[in-house]
């Protein structure tokens, strides 16, 4: 390995000056525990450097490539890394609060245990990525690929995933609160087991998506494809479902307690067991649906419609079938529901009623 142009003692001296240091060769440099807060790399050559436990704070890289180096312990918060090749970086607990990664490749990099709380990802492709144990609170990927990245036992706090590709990534015993996952494919995706209270999919897609005994509290899935996914003894109290598109989903013994279903489209799903405590089915369409032995009291149905579904053993007192169409489904003996309401409907279909 050639000699660094620079030495660390030149490297200080250029930071402390505020001078740009643009186009140098330092592979296998010595920078550990080095103070250069807030210097300027421009075009330099890194490969191999080593800088655990360095002062980086604001420092900016600009097209450098840091193949191999190490970073571990190293303080990065609000650092920026523009257009840079960080593969292969040890990097594990390094401070990144709320560090900047622009078009930067960081394939097969080691992030366990960094602090990642406020950074943000742009176009950045983390395949093999290893972030287990990462603190990720209110941080941002934009457009960044993870395949088979690892994401294992990661708390997911106010994140937004944007354009992301998760194709294979690993996220076992992670939990997500307050997420947001926008235009993301999750078709087939596994979340068994998993906490994701209070996240957000919009123009997501969850095609036969697995959240078994999920915890999907006050998440929001409005207008999300969901066929055929797995909703089986997951909590989803006060979720919502608004105009979701869940045709042969199931829902058998979940608990769905205040969910929202308006306009939703669930054409023969499973809700055999589940908890339907004042759902709300506001013009549905949950055409041969399965619906023994739920808990429907209070449960809403305006206007939805129910053709051929089964009801049998189900808890239906003072649940709103005001103007639902009920072709082909028999509702318990002693059910206790309530039908039309005449004046409501009459309201409803004025002038033309």
């Amino acid at each position: 390995m050639s000699t660094p142009s620079l030495t660390i003692v030149d490297l200080t001296l250029l930071a402390t000056h505020g001078e740009p240091i643009v186009g140098h060769q330092l592979q296998g440099i010595q920078l550990a525990r080095a103070p250069l807060p807030g210097a300027v790399f421009s075009r330099v050559n890194f490969q191999e450097a080593d800088f655990s436990g360095a002062d980086l704070r604001e420092a900016v890289f600009d097209q450098c490539d840091f193949t191999g180096a190490n970073f571990s312990g190293a303080q990065l918060r609000a650092a920026v890394f523009n257009r840079c090749r960080f593969q292969q970086v040890q990097a594990a607990g390094a401070k990144m609060h709320a560090a900047k990664f622009v078009d930067t490749g960081l394939q097969d990099t080691v992030l366990t245990g960094a602090d990642l709380n406020l950074a943000a990802f742009h176009r950045c492709r983390l395949s093999r990525a290893q972030l287990g144990g990462a603190l990720i609170d209110r941080s941002t990927f934009v457009g960044c690929a993870f395949p088979q990245a690892v994401l294992r036992q990661v708390a997911f706090h106010q994140v937004t995933l944007s354009g992301v590709d998760l194709e294979g990534a690993d996220w076992a015993g992670s939990s997500f609160a307050g997420v947001v996952f926008h235009e993301v494919n999750l078709d087939g995706r596994s979340f068994a087991g998993l906490r994701l209270t209070g996240c957000q999919f919009p123009g997501s897609s969850l095609q036969n998506a697995d959240f078994e005994g999920a915890t999907l509290t006050q998440s929001n899935f409005q207008a999300v494809p969901l066929g055929a996914a797995n909703f089986t003894r997951a909590d989803a109290a006060m979720a919502i479902f608004v105009k979701a598109r869940a045709q042969g989903a199931r829902f058998g013994g979940a608990r769905l307690r205040h969910a929202l279903f308006a306009e939703a489209q669930l054409d023969r799903c499973v809700f055999d067991g589940a908890d339907l405590y004042q759902g709300y089915f506001a013009d549905a369409t949950l055409q041969q649906c399965s619906l023994r032995d739920c808990e429907l009291t209070y449960a809403d149905f305006s206007r939805a419609r129910l053709p051929q579904c089964q009801l049998q053993g189900s808890r239906l007192e003072r649940a709103k079938f005001h103007r639902a169409e009920l072709a082909g489904t028999e509702l318990p003996a002693g059910h206790g529901s309530l039908g039309t309401d005449p004046v409501q409907a009459k309201a409803e279909l004025w002038p033309n009623g």
